[in-house]
């Protein structure tokens, strides 16, 4: 998993707490889908979450809005992990995703590699398989997060 603390961009840390509490806050979705940070540094991240009935498509396949909420909440955990403390509103911009193959009922896992974090916009790359099966990519993302521009300090 990890040591609790993480190296973050601009001398920042971020705790592996501190990104649950984030991207929990307000997030039913998150509880509800029983999602779990399995490991997180500057520039990456991975999340993995069951497969429920209700998230299933008429064929028995796992439905392509689920997909697509792992590589957003990947993509956010990504980012803090990456940019630290204070990116909590980062939002999503862009997101392509590529449906590569049926998902089965079963449980995913979903890595984001951050390609850049410049002053404003953070782009990463997202790839979505099978738990324990990496090289079965079910689905593949690239995204730009906006960071808000931060307030200029009061004297």
């Amino acid at each position: 998993m990890t040591d609790g603390r993480l190296r973050a961009d601009r001398a920042s840390r971020v705790s592996l707490e501190h990104a649950l509490r984030t991207v929990t806050q307000g997030e039913a979705d998150w509880t509800a889908a029983q999602a779990e940070i399995v490991h997180m540094k500057a520039g990456f991240a991975s999340i993995k979450r069951p497969i429920r009935a209700s998230e299933l498509n008429p064929n028995r396949t796992v439905s392509g809005p689920t997909l697509f909420w792992m590589c957003d909440a990947v993509f956010l955990v990504a980012t803090l992990a990456t940019r630290g403390a204070g990116a909590e509103s980062a939002t999503t911009t862009s997101m392509t995703i590529n449906f590569l193959r049926a998902a089965a009922p079963e449980a995913i896992q979903a890595e984001c590699q951050i390609l850049r974090s410049g002053k404003r916009l953070i782009v990463g790359e997202v790839r979505v398989f099978p738990v324990g099966k990496p090289d079965y990519i079910i689905a593949s993302a690239t995204g730009i997060f906006s960071a808000a521009a931060q307030a200029p300090e009061v004297e």
